[in-house]
């Protein structure tokens, strides 16, 4: 235990919204009577963190009112010292390229502890603790990961630091979505690239992944075909639910009982399958390249295997996936050129009628010089006879004009990527429910798109370009007008 400290220091923000680290004497007698009182803090040899977390759960579980509280404080005085960690690690990823003005406006949303003894009348319970820090006590699993990881999951997870992040241009990848875009020939990769396996390894780890996708992806895919127009279409994916881990369970049973090879199915269990689940998602991003924008990242394979699943599962099934990709590459491209050129036309047009004088030419230019050159907006300003940069911004209207080209390359996709489904599918299969399956995975697709572009947008200098930008610019490109 390298910092015995932070188990008696709470870091939180005051009423003025500043980082500020409160002693909590007794939170530091419980710890040296109850976990260090064989070790004086001066000696060489002291427990690990983990023991002494381990050894504050227990206390904070059995051990009598008062001792359970200052047990809760002080891992509650650890956890904003992680909270802190990870808010700072973001700040310092994304604070200057998404213009996030201070780490305070990430701290506001889930450093919210301010009374970790319970002293208020009005503190809630922990069952009922709607925080960060209340939720990673009560969902916190020595046994199966560190305090410090699992505070790290728990906070990248909040929904309002999401909703903040998605607001400045920022995409974090849940577990879970990783874990829905990865393919049985992806994990037996990346699952032999890590360490040796058996066959039979090898063979559970598939039967895992099959039940995963049989009912966390069905049951997501479902949820944002019912609610297409609402906000819960663009809702996070969240930990499966321990009725989703039983039905695993359950379906990997039914799927594998009597042909699995050196691994017994029934013995399966919802921990063992979340366990596997989680050291996977790990396992996918330690193998991450740095992000690029390629068409062949392995997100664009969701509406080839939506095909594949309710198709033909023999030898070919490579060779068409493959093919069908290779239609679908064109198909985006040609859907992207289409939606790019009607929505533009239209802004040009009510541009043209609606602003005196028309500015039509100076929404041109200043697309071109934001998107194809890279340019910030305040140095766009003054070739387009404006004083400031919220002009610009105000004229370019990115957020109107990327949703009104998604709009249109979903109407203008959808029906192609019905044909080419056709083409892979059997046609007894394709049913309503291929409709609505192919509907939410292109959906998903065009809001990871859009999303790469708005991520773009936050960083003028960049070197990267993302496929609307790329398709934007060859567009900008080929018109006549002059800019």
């Amino acid at each position: 235990m390298k910092a015995p400290e932070r188990y008696w220091q709470l870091l939180r923000l005051t009423m003025q919204g500043q980082r500020r680290v409160e002693e909590l004497p007794p939170c530091r007698h419980c710890l040296e009577t109850h976990c260090l009182k064989t070790q004086p803090l001066g000696a060489e040899a002291v427990p690990s963190d983990a023991v002494v977390q381990r050894q504050l759960q227990t206390l904070m579980q059995t051990a009598e009112e008062m001792v359970s509280v200052l047990a809760e404080g002080c891992l509650r005085c650890y956890i904003s010292y992680e909270i802190d960690r990870t808010c700072r690690d973001l700040f310092s990823r994304f604070g200057t390229s998404a213009g996030i003005p201070a780490l305070e406006e990430l701290l506001a949303l889930v450093l919210m502890d301010t009374d970790p003894l319970r002293q208020r009348p009005t503190t809630l319970p922990l069952p009922d603790d709607p925080t960060p820090a209340g939720k990673v006590l009560r969902t916190f699993d020595p046994d199966k990961a560190q305090l410090n990881t699992w505070t790290k999951r728990v906070v990248m997870s909040d929904s309002n630091l999401n909703y903040y992040l998605h607001d400045h241009g920022i995409y974090l990848d849940s577990d879970w979505s990783l874990l829905n875009s990865l393919s049985e020939k992806k994990l037996r990769q990346l699952l032999s690239s890590d360490r040796q396996l058996s066959a039979g390894q090898l063979q559970q780890a598939t039967a895992i992944l099959q039940s995963y996708h049989a009912v966390y992806r069905r049951d997501r895919i479902a949820t944002r075909a019912e609610n297409r127009s609402s906000a819960k279409n663009r809702s996070r994916c969240e930990p499966p639910t321990p009725d989703q881990l039983e039905r695993m369970v359950t379906q990997l049973q039914q799927d594998w009982h009597g042909r699995a090879d050196g691994w017994q199915a029934d013995r399966m269990t919802a921990d063992l399958i979340l366990t596997q689940l989680v050291s996977w998602a790990q396992l996918m991003r330690r193998s991450r390249r740095p992000p690029t924008l390629s068409l062949d990242s392995p997100e664009h394979h969701q509406l080839a295997d939506t095909a594949q699943n309710h198709g033909n599962h023999g030898d070919d099934a490579e060779s068409d996936q493959q093919q069908f990709l290779q239609a679908y590459r064109q198909a985006l491209l040609a859907a992207m050129d289409e939606a790019i050129a009607l929505t533009l036309t239209h802004r040009v047009t009510r541009l043209n009628q609606r602003r005196q004088p028309p500015k039509a030419a100076e929404f041109l230019e200043g697309l071109h010089r934001l998107v194809c050159r890279k340019e910030s907006m305040g140095a766009i300003a003054p070739h387009l006879g404006l004083t400031a940069q919220y002009q610009v911004t105000r004229l370019l209207n990115l957020k109107a004009l990327r949703a009104d080209i998604r709009r249109e390359v979903q109407h203008h996709l959808r029906h192609r990527i019905g044909q080419l489904a056709q083409d892979y599918v059997e046609v007894s299969t394709m049913d309503q429910t291929l409709d609505h399956v192919l509907d939410a995975a292109l959906d998903a697709e065009l809001e990871r798109i859009i999303g790469e572009a708005e991520t773009e947008s936050f960083n003028s200098h960049g070197t990267s370009h993302s496929l609307l930008s790329q398709r934007l610019c060859h567009y900008l490109n080929r018109r006549s007008a002059p800019l």
